[in-house]
């Protein structure tokens, strides 16, 4: 009967030490602040976070998109008649339309590494663009089937969508601002990269 006493008595000795030891108290990692900036208008204000030298790097993702619908096959011109016998000749028409993503998507990795912010960013943008969207036979006129032909204006339509993907490495003194070339519609426009650092 003493033995179970005993080792009770242990137990209870040992979760009461066990309790007064010092415990390690993980600490939540740094989190790094991105503004992005062209000339006065905020491109991308976002956070992620910087888990340090020996652990999975802090990933975020920020998009501005808006779906935009855009014609995408076109019926070719033709001719027509009214109700009135009229004869008419209608140019080329759509008749696909598709909703197609435009705008911005940045995504950053973050990292600290000797007091720097090491920041890795994918920059996508894309950007609708009224082009020529009809080439090849009979898509600008239309023959009338007594000698003549109509012809019609080439038509401009919104199917045209410019992409341009920009990848950069920054190594950021945090609040320090840093001038960053960037694609943008088949340009190189400047933008301001500030790195901040919010300690948990």
């Amino acid at each position: 009967m003493k033995f179970p006493l005993v080792l009770g008595l242990l137990c209870v000795v040992a979760a009461s030490v066990w309790a007064d030891q010092p415990r390690k108290v993980v600490k939540p990692p740094p989190v790094v602040k991105v503004l992005i900036m062209s000339g006065k208008t905020k491109v991308a204000d976002f956070k992620v976070r910087a888990d340090g030298l020996n652990a999975t790097a802090g990933c975020a993702s920020f998009s501005a998109l808006r779906n935009r619908m855009v014609p995408t096959e076109w019926d070719l011109p033709m001719k027509v008649r009214g109700s009135d016998g009229a004869v008419g000749y209608v140019p080329a028409t759509p008749s696909v339309f598709e909703l197609r993503p435009l705008g911005l998507t940045v995504r950053a990795v973050a990292e600290l590494k000797k007091g720097l912010v090491v920041l890795n960013c994918e920059i996508t943008q894309a950007e609708g663009r009224k082009l020529p969207t009809l080439y090849g036979e009979g898509v600008d006129q239309v023959d009338t089937g007594d000698g003549r032909v109509v012809k019609f204006r080439k038509r401009e339509g919104d199917a045209g969508t410019v992409t341009s993907e920009t990848s950069f490495q920054l190594y950021a003194k945090p609040g320090k601002t840093y001038t960053i070339p960037v694609l943008f519609g088949g340009k190189t426009v400047n933008w301001r990269v500030t790195c901040t650092v919010e300690q948990p």
